[in-house]
């Protein structure tokens, strides 16, 4: 019984972060990357910039369930992120996104 309600209530939550909007996302990865890749302030502005192009860009995409344009914000992004961070925080960047595809998608 305490089973049931235990996995009744995981499934109520849901995924995390779908009720953000864009600028909101797009924030929190800009923090995540600041704190894992030790961005300075210069470089945070611009990836939150990037960030949110990319998760605009994105949710315009979602909603045509438009895959390639999806993949093509992504690939633009990563292509930004290359200029703005350092070769050893992109390197640091690239391993981070290998270990999370690794690791796989939670929920």
């Amino acid at each position: 019984m305490v089973l049931l309600v235990n996995a009744a209530s995981y499934a109520q939550r849901g995924r995390r972060g779908n009720n953000l909007t864009a600028e909101q996302r797009a924030e929190k990865a800009a923090k995540r990357l600041t704190k894992k890749l030790g961005l300075n302030a210069d470089q945070t502005t611009q990836v939150q910039a990037a960030n949110l192009k990319m998760q605009t860009a994105k949710d315009a995409a979602r909603t045509t369930r438009d895959r390639a344009a999806m993949k093509s914000a992504s690939e633009a992004y990563r292509a930004e992120l290359k200029t703005i961070l350092t070769s050893e925080q992109y390197s640091k960047f690239e391993q981070m996104k290998k270990r999370k595809k690794r690791k796989g998608r939670r929920g």
